[in-house]
């Protein structure tokens, strides 16, 4: 038992490394690469038995124009929830920025696009909100940030990927409906449901509540993002915003 744990341990260890190699540069990962970058105690066929068992648990793709392994969307899942340390992010920097944006503000429709643009802006992902009340309220921010990620270098992939974000909003109101019950919810590739963003990722949270409706935060970015980094800032954003501006006369 101690030495399967200790096995499990290693291959969790090299998944982790897998993925915060890939999420920087962006290209298949080889055994080579991570025991030179991290100067890693084991020889490079024993990373590659170890990456191969990775592989066949489904949490590694081999690209057979590399030596080197990508993450699955299950890889990028079981780093989520099982692996991934949360980074505490600058306090000071992030509220530095939302005060700058929101001090003055006095209108709900004001509040959810500057929240948009915010997210957006600390994540460097695509930021939006979602209101659902007397009538739909959708804003959307950061396309600019999502045009320098090589995944969405295709024109036509990108496109299809915006007109099902902005037309899919069923989705969204079903989040909405069952209020998030979870702080965070990340949403990997086909976890999505929609064929046409199985490529990218979600980062959700609710917002609120504004007397009995909620309103969602939430940030586009592809499979490949820094879901550590995300995950903090949009938590910072959400509980700033609820602290700040849920005793406003607007939101009740």
């Amino acid at each position: 038992m101690v030495r399967y744990l200790d096995h499990q341990k290693r291959q969790d260890e090299i998944l982790e490394l897998v993925i915060k190699s890939y999420i920087e540069e962006g290209r298949p990962v080889s055994s080579e690469y991570l025991r030179e970058r991290f100067k890693l105690p084991f020889s490079s066929a024993t990373l590659r038995n170890i990456m191969s068992e990775l592989e066949d648990l489904g949490y590694l793709s081999h690209l057979h124009t590399s030596s080197g392994r990508v993450p699955t969307q299950w890889g990028f899942r079981y780093y989520v929830d099982s692996l991934m340390e949360e980074e505490t992010p600058d306090r000071k920097e992030v509220f530095s920025l939302i005060e700058k944006s929101i001090n003055y503000i006095e209108e709900l429709d004001d509040l959810l696009e500057e929240a948009s643009i915010i997210i957006s802006k600390l994540t460097h992902l695509a930021g939006f909100t979602l209101f659902s009340k007397t009538r739909d309220r959708f804003f959307f921010w950061g396309t600019h940030f999502i045009l320098q990620e090589p995944e969405f270098e295709d024109i036509t992939t990108l496109r299809n990927v915006f007109t099902a974000f902005e037309e899919k909003m069923s989705l969204f109101r079903k989040f909405l409906e069952r209020k998030l019950t979870q702080d965070i919810k990340v949403l990997i590739g086909e976890e999505i449901g929609l064929e046409e963003v199985k490529n990218c990722s979600l980062v959700l949270s609710s917002l609120g509540p504004f007397k009995d409706e909620r309103a969602l935060l939430g940030v586009l970015g592809p499979i490949r993002m820094n879901y550590s980094f995300t995950i903090s800032r949009l938590k910072a954003l959400k509980s700033y915003l609820e602290d700040n501006f849920l005793r406003r006369e607007f939101l009740k």
